[in-house]
């Protein structure tokens, strides 16, 4: 029995959408963010979630909150905000490490904080980000944030 052309299209058409399910489910985006109430230096604790990761299992949060674990692999945005409430700042430093190496970094605080400092970054499981400064000033939940963003 020989099929119509109609038939055979829509054969194809619900093959092509399987492949598209296929790819959009590998390409999955998520995003977690933080922020700080620390003062001082080192790798920054992580005072309180701002976001929850809207996907699930993408990251996980050291049980001192310094340490960021990927847990699915690709393509990440990193990005970190830190400005300060009470202090002008000085020549200070803050970066972006993966596994213990800056990605990203900023000089000087002068101005009342770092401001905002993002890099992109391909990742693998369970790598390991730490944001980083040599001293921070005052900061909270409206100064600071920190970002963690799969694209």
């Amino acid at each position: 029995q020989e099929r119509d052309d109609m038939d055979i299209l829509r054969d194809i058409i619900a093959d092509m959408q399987e492949e598209i399910d296929l790819l959009k489910r590998d390409r999955k985006r998520g995003i977690a963010s933080w922020y700080t109430t620390h003062t001082g230096g080192g790798n920054i604790p992580m005072s309180a979630v701002r976001l929850a990761s809207t996907l699930e299992g993408m990251v996980t949060l050291s049980q001192d909150t310094r340490t960021i674990t990927v847990n699915i692999p690709g393509t990440y945005r990193l990005s970190l905000e830190v400005n300060f409430t009470s202090c002008t700042g000085a020549g200070h430093f803050i970066n972006i490490q993966v596994n213990g190496t800056a990605v990203g970094q900023k000089y000087g605080s002068n101005n009342g904080g770092f401001g905002y400092l993002s890099r992109a970054v391909n990742l693998k499981k369970d790598d390991k980000i730490v944001f980083y400064a040599n001293h921070i000033y005052a900061t909270n939940q409206y100064y600071s944030d920190f970002t963690v963003e799969k694209l």
